[in-house]
């Protein structure tokens, strides 16, 4: 199904350009979607392989950006507090690193820049408690529909800066 989708790095809503998205896949359960938009960057993300309690991560996106008129990435550090979400729901992830409205969807790296998960929920009454779908739920849901990934080999550690990049690099804010 094809749908258009707004990319937001421009600026103002009225700036945004239009791109078409073609939806890949779609996952209701575990809130995921894949699309592919053509846009010139071809950087991506490599899937890790692991997730540990305690784990140091960062979670990239544009979360409240029109509220605040930002149009630049926005970055966290926080740990994986929990490698399970709401009910022992081993599909997530708990996590601390701040996130808002507009951090769905976000990337969550470890400190080798593998993915870990991706951002999807937060319990507004308490501080810094956010939910995550993991990444070996991605990679399921990837290769249910033949979607090609990349799982992430590297395990030297990256600079908050050199993650930050890669990151900058790799996620945009689109409005569906």
């Amino acid at each position: 199904k094809s749908e258009q989708c707004y990319d937001h790095s421009a600026g103002h809503p009225s700036e945004n350009k239009l791109y078409p998205i073609e939806i890949l896949a779609r996952d209701t359960v575990n809130d995921l979607l894949v699309g592919k938009i053509n846009k010139k960057n071809n950087a991506f993300l490599n899937l890790s392989n692991e997730i540990f309690l305690g784990e140091d991560i960062i979670v990239a996106g544009y979360p409240l950006s029109l509220k605040i008129n930002s149009k630049t990435i926005k970055v966290n550090k926080g740990i994986i507090s929990s490698i399970s979400g709401v009910d022992n729901n081993y599909s997530d992830i708990q996590f601390d690193a701040a996130i808002q409205p507009g951090n769905s969807g976000s990337p969550v790296l470890n400190q080798y820049g593998g993915l870990v998960a991706i951002a999807k929920s937060s319990i507004t009454s308490a501080q810094n408690t956010n939910f995550a779908v993991k990444s070996s739920i991605l990679k399921i849901f990837l290769e249910s529909n033949g979607i090609k990934f990349y799982n992430n080999e590297n395990k030297q550690t990256k600079s908050t800066i050199e993650l930050s990049k890669k990151l900058d690099a790799t996620t945009i804010q689109i409005f569906c």
